[in-house]
C-alpha cells in the first residue's frame, strides 16, 4: 500500500531534519523550495522516451522520491504541493501562462502554487525550466523581492491576472508568467500535460531538456548541449560526445541514470 513518507521526501531534497521540526512559516517554505530546486531537476526524459506521464501522487512520489528523477511543470509542482500539504501548509493550485518564450497570450499550461503560511501568502514554483524565483514570493503587488540572483515583483492586471516580473542583473524587467486566482483541481492539469506530451506545437517533445540550480547559477541540457550558467550570467557551453558520454554527463550533472529510468 502506498505511503507518503515525508521524511524520505525531505531526505531526497537534502534536508536533514524531521518533518516535525518544520513550521508553517515563510522561513520553512523558503527552505523547502530552495532545497527542491537544488536537488530535483526539471526534465522531460519520459516525454522524449515515449513514456506517458502520470500525475497521481503515488506515481509522482515513486518517480521523484523513490527513483530520484525530476519532471516537468505539472509533475514537480504537483508533488511539491502534496509535500507542503503534508507538512501543514494550505495550498491552492493555479494554471499559468508562460510569457518568457512566446508572444501574445499563450496557452495556460504551467502549474503554480499559492501557499498559505502563518505569516502570509506566497507564490511557490519548483517546476520552471529556466532561471526563476528560488524563494517563495510574497503575494504582494509591487514589492521587489530578490533571491540572490534576480529581482522579482508581482503585478495584478485585469486580463492576465497576477504577473511575475523578473529582472536579471543589468537587464530590464521581463514577464515570466501569469496566473489568475481560479483554483484548479488535480484533474485540471491532465489536459495541459497531454498537450505538452503530444502536440506538434509543444516545445517539450522535440529534444532532451533538463535544468538544475547550483550555488553559482544553473546547468541546462538542450538536446546534447550542456550550458553552465554562472551567477554573473556568463555561460560555458560544451557538447557531449555520443550517447554513452551524454548519459554519463546527465548522471554527473542531474543525478539521473537513464539506463535505469
Amino acid at each position: 500500500m502506498f505511503s507518503f513518507d515525508i521524511d524520505k521526501y525531505l531526505n531526497r531534497i537534502g534536508i536533514d531534519m524531521a518533518a516535525s521540526d518544520l513550521h508553517v512559516t515563510g522561513e520553512s517554505l523558503c527552505l523547502l523550495q530552495k532545497a527542491h530546486l537544488y536537488c530535483v531537476p526539471y526534465e522531460n526524459f519520459d516525454i522524449i522516451d515515449g513514456k506517458p506521464l502520470d500525475l497521481t501522487t503515488e506515481a509522482l512520489y515513486n518517480k521523484i522520491v523513490e527513483r530520484e528523477r525530476g519532471g516537468i511543470f505539472t509533475e514537480l509542482n504537483g508533488l511539491f504541493g502534496d509535500l507542503l500539504r503534508a507538512v501543514g501548509f494550505g495550498v491552492n493550485e493555479y494554471l499559468a501562462r508562460i510569457l518568457y518564450t512566446e508572444d501574445g497570450s499563450p496557452l495556460k499550461q504551467h502549474r503554480v502554487l499559492e501557499v498559505q503560511a502563518r505569516d502570509g501568502n506566497y507564490i511557490c514554483d519548483v517546476g520552471i525550466g529556466t532561471e526563476s524565483p528560488r524563494i517563495p514570493l510574497k503575494k504582494e503587488e509591487g514589492l521587489v523581492q530578490n533571491d540572490g540572483f534576480c529581482d522579482y515583483k508581482l503585478e495584478n492586471e485585469p486580463f492576465l491576472g497576477w504577473i511575475i516580473w523578473q529582472r536579471k542583473k543589468m537587464s530590464e524587467w521581463k514577464k515570466l508568467y501569469s496566473f489568475t486566482d481560479e483554483i484548479q483541481l488535480s484533474v485540471d492539469f491532465l489536459q495541459p500535460t497531454f498537450y505538452l506530451e503530444n502536440s506538434s506545437r509543444s516545445s517539450l517533445n522535440k529534444q532532451l531538456s533538463a535544468v538544475i540550480r547550483t550555488n553559482d547559477g544553473l546547468i541546462v541540457l538542450e538536446d546534447d548541449v550542456f550550458k553552465v550558467h554562472s551567477v554573473n550570467h556568463e555561460v560555458r557551453m560544451f557538447r557531449s560526445e555520443g550517447k554513452e558520454d551524454l548519459n554519463s554527463k546527465i548522471k554527473e550533472y542531474f543525478g539521473i541514470d537513464r539506463r535505469l529510468s
